[in-house]
């Protein structure tokens, strides 16, 4: 057996390969079979190691804040207090699970992948045509293609006849591609792109042929990829890894608070090692926000809903966030973004330009010539090459059905765009088959790039009989010696011929595939024998040229200047030829400087990392072209490492492992692929491409929204740790018990965290530069007003009226402060109220970083007037309903008292506005200076 891999048995002749391989064109004998059956393995994709859901589940708890919540439960335990320990722990557990669902990371691709081949398949053993299960294929089996074949082994094609084969799964073309037998050298090519390679996943769409499996199971081009695509381990998110610093920051200073509580009260003031471990667990709980880790991933959950209204399906929550920071969106293929639907749309007879109008495949439009509103019978030259692209064509066009809503093609695109263009001149189906018969055809052969038909055309007189020859246009125009013009036919001399090859480059500039029609009328066949195709494919008159392009959706341009503003810079990273990428780039509208570099897969494997880390600097543009998997991967590897946060978008098999690789995966629901879609974090809907704008804006609104809710749990974080702080330092008993402190962190603040996340995104925030990677959830300017200001405001109302409880029991300074009774409880039920209070006022002022809540309106976000109602309504409950208040230790304030309580939102509203009127003025002095 040959261990020589696919691409090298590429270069060699058909026989040779079989002799590689030790088999023959009959194929192998069962015997053989089963020994390398035993050999190689079963043709399967290996499962790899896969992860359990009790796996993830207990990962999910392997966080800062969930750790240290299970020590403080554990030590709440080992100070007697098992009330405490439980409700700790069941706050730690209900973390976990949130987590569990944010990071919810179930790999599809090789599911996908393994759906992609058949259960059985035909092979042919011994002379014997059997169907066997996929998994006995084994490399020198004899595979016959048939149409709807679906290859399930990479091989070499021994024999072809008219063979054209779709590899839509491997790379994102639904185009037919022609393949044939015999060798080719060519060593820039893919594997795809080889004519004489046919690979797993591959159908076939017309012909047969045979094939040589070369590679069964993970040596297959499906293996690799879904071997690359697992490989890959899922980094953070820019979100993930500010929650992640955030949290281990404040852990550490929970643990520290708290060892400093417990040597306090211990150490310093002789309390006993119980009473201490309960002040230790007080501090570290007020440290930690319990709510932020669910109400983050509710706010994603909630961008997710939004979104899906808009075509957008988030597969991974936290890829809306990443789509905040993204620098570069990689594109595979401009077709991605394009409409689907070829359409030939520009056309040249008789030295006469025209161009066509309609939309889709309805066979309604004109025709025009400059700005001229021509009638196609009218114009002979026109007619004639018209009919012949209706009649040199084996598409079917179908009107509107219950499967499809608008009228769709049957058949190959190319023959499909060329019908609905003959159509919109009237030369539909059923006239042109009242009117001639079909009496020979010649399939496309890319050996001869041409495909021919025989015609007879009845007359009362007899009958004509005329073949009409489609092609290339370099193919036809050397057979042709003369030019249809006017209605009648001259010589094709010089002069013409450069005037067509003109046209022809024209419409190649353009971006355009050409196609070139010709006929030639035929004499009555010889009895008992048929034409032959290069007998009739010669001597022919030049009918025109028609110019086919698939053009990109209204909502592209749109797309691409939403990129351009939000400071997203877009790079094509294709598979395709690279003139057909950078014409279909320019198109869409992705490059629009004059001149650019064409990368060739050949030509990145010969580069440096130093060399394509410079040609991906910001100011080169590229268009990257014949990319592999493994090559499409390595540029998103090199940009990540010039420190930018990649988006890619893609559509195929092979774009799996870079749309793991990149930051942000992105899939097209109509053209992309189960396994595409199963590597993705977002899938946008084909018809609404420009839906990844609003994903980017809602990223961005959500990284402002959680620094708003952020600097919302922080503040009475703060507040809680701070009235904990001062009764340590000054011996004060303990103003809030640990259970009131989750009452807050768990309770009454989780509906306005959650509503705060809906806050719609500010005005020009597209505009906006993307997000830094390292940038952190809490800034200077967050930290210093959530601290500084509200924070330690809440506590000051909190401490005044802690101690206002004991006033109004006739304390006065200098007397004991009660630990214990009504008085105490009385106490820490007021501070309880105090914080939450004062939080409803922290919650409106929290809309907005920047201008006063005045400007937006106080009201405008009703889901925030919602939580703050149901908020305020839950504290009335946990205060007045037994048992709450009597397991929580409150007991309902006096009459006098809520006047007090009243007045805090308003505080700290009025405290906030005054702050960032300050900050507003500070900078219009600065720019006016």
């Amino acid at each position: 057996m040959s261990d020589r891999p696919l691409d090298q048995l590429a270069a060699l002749l058909p026989l040779e390969v079989c002799a590689e391989l030790q088999t023959a064109p009959h194929g192998l004998d069962e015997a053989e079979a089963s020994v390398r059956r035993e050999r190689y393995g079963p043709n399967v994709l290996s499962e790899g190691l896969p992860v359990s859901t009790v796996h993830r589940l207990v990962s999910s708890f392997v966080n800062w804040i969930s750790l240290i919540l299970v020590v403080a439960g554990l030590l709440a335990f080992l100070s007697d207090t098992p009330v405490i320990g439980w409700v700790i722990l069941i706050v730690a557990l209900v973390n976990g699970l949130f987590t569990a669902w944010q990071e919810y990371l179930a790999e599809r691709a090789i599911a996908a992948l393994r759906r992609l081949l058949p259960a059985t398949t035909y092979v042919r053993r011994a002379g014997q045509v059997r169907q066997v299960p996929t998994v006995d294929v084994v490399p020198g089996d004899i595979l016959p293609l048939r149409p709807g074949t679906v290859v399930v082994a990479d091989g070499y094609l021994i024999a072809s006849e008219g063979l054209r084969v779709k590899q839509t799964a491997l790379t994102g073309n639904a185009a037919p591609v022609t393949k044939v037998a015999g060798p080719m050298p060519d060593p820039t090519l893919s594997l795809t792109e080889r004519p004489n390679l046919v690979l797993a996943g591959t159908i076939v769409f017309e012909g047969q042929g045979s094939l040589v499996v070369v590679a069964t199971g993970m040596q297959r081009l499906l293996g690799h990829i879904a071997e690359s695509t697992v490989s890959l381990r899922a980094e953070p998110s820019p979100l993930g890894r500010a929650l992640n610093a955030l949290a281990a920051t404040i852990t550490r200073v929970a643990i520290l608070a708290g060892i400093g509580a417990f040597a306090l009260t211990v150490l310093g003031r002789q309390f006993s090692i119980q009473a201490g471990i309960i002040f230790a667990i007080g501090m570290i709980v007020a440290f930690v926000p319990e709510g932020l880790l669910p109400t983050v991933t509710l706010a994603l959950a909630l961008a997710r809903r939004r979104l899906a209204r808009h075509g957008v399906l988030v597969r991974r929550l936290a890829g809306v966030e990443s789509l905040s920071s993204a620098t570069v969106l990689c594109v595979d293929r401009a077709e991605t973004l394009s409409s689907g639907i070829l359409t030939a749309n520009g056309l040249w007879a008789g030295g006469q330009r025209y161009t066509v109008t309609g939309s889709d495949y309805r066979p309604e439009g004109a025709f025009l010539r400059g700005r001229t509103l021509v009638r196609a019978a009218a114009e002979p030259d026109l007619a004639a090459l018209l009919r012949a692209a209706a009649l040199c064509n084996n598409a079917r066009l179908m009107p509107p059905d219950a499967g499809h809503p608008d009228w769709y093609i049957v058949g190959d695109p190319t023959e499909g765009a060329l019908l609905v263009a003959a159509a919109r001149a009237g030369f539909d189906t059923a006239t042109l088959a009242a009117e001639t018969v079909r009496l020979q055809s010649f399939p496309y052969e890319p050996r001869r790039q041409l495909a021919s038909v025989v015609v007879a055309i009845e007359r009362p007189d007899g009958r004509d009989l005329i073949a009409y020859v489609r092609g290339t246009a370099r193919a036809i125009l050397p057979l042709c010696t003369r030019l249809g013009r006017r209605g009648a036919e001259e010589d094709l001399d010089d002069q013409a011929r450069q005037e067509i090859e003109r046209q022809i480059d024209d419409f190649a500039r353009a971006g355009q595939r050409v196609v070139a029609f010709a006929s030639r009328r035929l004499d009555e066949p010889t009895d008992g024998m048929a034409w032959r195709a290069r007998d009739i494919e010669d001597d022919l008159t030049f009918l025109g040229l028609a110019a086919l392009q698939e053009p990109p959706q209204p909502e592209v341009t749109r797309l691409v200047e939403g990129c351009h503003k939000a400071g997203i810079r877009i790079i094509v990273v294709t598979g395709a030829y690279g003139l057909t990428a950078e014409a279909g780039a320019r198109r869409a509208g992705l490059i629009d400087t004059p001149r650019n570099q064409i990368v060739t897969g050949a030509d990145l494997d010969s580069m440096s990392s130093a060399s394509l880390g410079l040609l991906l600097a910001p100011l080169e543009d590229v268009v990257f072209a014949q990319m592999d998997a493994a090559q499409k991967q390595r540029i998103v590897e090199a940009l990540q490492q010039r420190g930018e946060v990649v988006a890619f978008l893609g559509d195929s098999i092979n774009d799996a492992p870079a749309l793991r690789q990149a930051d942000i995966g992105v899939a097209v629901s109509a053209s992309g692929t189960a396994v595409a879609v199963a590597a993705a974090d977002i899938v946008l809907n084909a018809q609404h491409p420009a839906g990844l704008l609003l994903a980017v804006e809602e990223g961005r609104a959500i990284f402002a929204n959680i620094q708003k809710l952020a600097a919302y749990i922080f503040a009475h974080n703060v507040a809680e740790a701070a009235v904990i702080v001062v009764s340590v330092v000054f011996g004060l008993p303990i103003p809030l018990t640990v259970l009131q402190v989750l009452a807050i962190d768990v309770g009454t603040e989780l509906l306005p965290s959650v509503a705060l996340s809906t806050e719609p995104p500010e005005p020009g925030i597209l505009a906006q530069p993307p997000r830094s990677r390292t940038a952190p959830l809490l800034d200077r300017e967050t930290l210093w007003r959530t601290f500084a200001l509200l924070g330690m405001l809440e506590g000051a109302l909190a401490l005044f009226s802690f101690f206002m409880a004991y006033w109004s029991a006739g304390w006065r300074p200098g007397m004991l402060l009660a630990s214990s009774g009504d008085i105490y409880a009385q106490a820490t039920t007021l501070t309880y109220m105090a914080i939450v209070m004062a939080q409803l006022g922290t919650a409106f002022a929290s809309r907005t970083r920047r201008y006063s809540l005045f400007q937006l309106g106080p009201f405008t976000n009703r889901a925030l007037v919602a939580g703050t109602i149901t908020s305020f309504g839950l504290m009335l409950v946990l205060v007045y309903v037994e048992p709450l208040a009597t397991l929580l230790g409150f007991v309902p304030p006096h009459p006098e008292h809520w006047i007090l309580l009243a007045c805090y939102p308003f505080i700290m509203l009025l405290a906030d506005e005054l702050f960032k009127w300050y900050r507003r003025t500070r900078e219009a002095v600065q720019d006016a200076v």
